[in-house]
């Protein structure tokens, strides 16, 4: 994934963010300013003590530009006649039962004062073969803590994920997969901890090469043996490369393609049904929960068709995880066609083993 192509994903949050930290600034000046028209209504002198402090501001820079000063000894001055003037007005605003920083706007953030970025500057000393040295001054602006953060709570939001304390691979645990192999039960050789374990590394390859690969993936199994699970873990491993997810449930999914089709002129649902076949990466949990309709066969076939050619723009795959786990059930729920293709296209993974939520409620108990 280029570096261009992360910030067309996150156009639409970044600009989302960036309104937010206009209102905010612009909402503590306001708060300010009326703070402000208040106190010099009540006690005029405060009113006159700014207004030194401006002309002070004036009166050293012109010093600076006419040579009287150097910009450091004016720095100091300045700095004691203004703190003089600001413990007056502190003074006076106690003495009429207000708090001596009742003058100050009040951010939300006091690292980046609500404006979204920190700025940090750094001083250079560089011998230019003189008793004085050349001072170069350079500023930088990074994102604040507090803009990282509602970076990383929209992207969530934006693919529909509940985290549930879930972070990544490392979060998928294998201790509730048993190592006791069961051929009969679950046709295979492989352990659940085995093929676990296998799905695990194959998932983990998945997010590795996911820019290059062409593969989509296919999880089924019973209920509650991690498949959802494992879908998010890729999820959040891919967000956090900068790529754009969609989650979904397979009824939530099909009430979208059909409200898009007796809805087509609704920018609201023609942007979700875009962002539906646009984004990379694709999650339809619980596929063959859904309703039965008519037209679900047509429409989830459209859907599995504009995402093979939007892949060949940019990176377009999906996953799909069912309870529908054999194959011969496939074909029996869907068309042929459908299965075949989901067959075709898919790499399957079936996961094998116990409800892990009945074995965390009895580990409970």
């Amino acid at each position: 994934m280029t570096e261009c192509e992360g910030e067309n994903t996150l156009n639409p949050i970044i600009r989302t963010i960036e309104d937010h930290y206009k209102s905010l600034h612009r909402a503590a000046l306001v708060e300010y300013e009326q703070k402000k028209a208040k106190i010099y209504e009540l006690i005029p002198d405060i009113e006159k003590l700014d207004f030194k402090i401006k002309k002070l501001g004036t009166m050293y820079n012109r010093k600076i530009l006419t040579g009287e000063l150097d910009a450091e000894q004016a720095k100091r001055e300045l700095d004691a006649r203004i703190s003089t003037l600001i413990a007056q007005k502190q003074a006076l605003l106690v003495a009429h039962s207000y708090p001596k920083n009742y003058l100050t706007v009040k951010y939300t953030c006091s690292s980046c004062n609500d404006t979204g970025y920190v700025t940090s500057t750094d001083i250079n000393y560089t011998d230019n073969g003189n008793q004085n040295s050349l001072i170069q001054t350079y500023s930088s602006s990074n994102k604040c803590h507090c803009y990282k953060q509602m970076m990383i709570d929209m992207i969530y939001q934006n693919a529909n994920i509940n985290l549930n304390g879930i972070t990544g691979f490392e979060n998928f645990s294998l201790d509730f997969y048993s190592k006791k192999s069961n051929y009969q039960k679950h046709a295979s050789e492989l352990s659940p901890y085995e093929k676990a374990l296998e799905i695990k590394e194959l998932c983990q390859q998945f997010v590795g090469s996911f820019s290059s690969n062409s593969m989509n993936l296919y999880f089924c199994g019973n209920t509650g043996v991690g498949k959802t699970h494992m879908a998010k873990c890729i999820a959040i491993e891919l967000i956090n490369k900068g790529y754009n997810v969609l989650y979904l449930s397979a009824p939530k999914l099909f009430d979208i393609l059909s409200t898009q089709r007796f809805n087509f002129d609704n920018n609201e649902s023609k942007n979700l049904y875009q962002r539906i076949m646009d984004v990379n990466l694709l999650i339809i949990d619980d596929l063959g929960t859904e309703t039965e309709t008519a037209s679900k066969y047509a429409q989830f076939l459209t859907l599995l068709n504009n995402r093979e050619v939007n892949n060949a723009v940019n990176v377009c795959r999906t996953i799909i995880s069912t309870n529908i786990s054999q194959n011969k059930l496939l074909y029996e729920q869907y068309s042929e066609r459908i299965a075949s293709r989901i067959l075709g296209d898919f790499t399957q993974l079936k996961f094998i083993g116990t409800d892990i939520r009945l074995l965390k409620l009895m580990n409970n108990k």
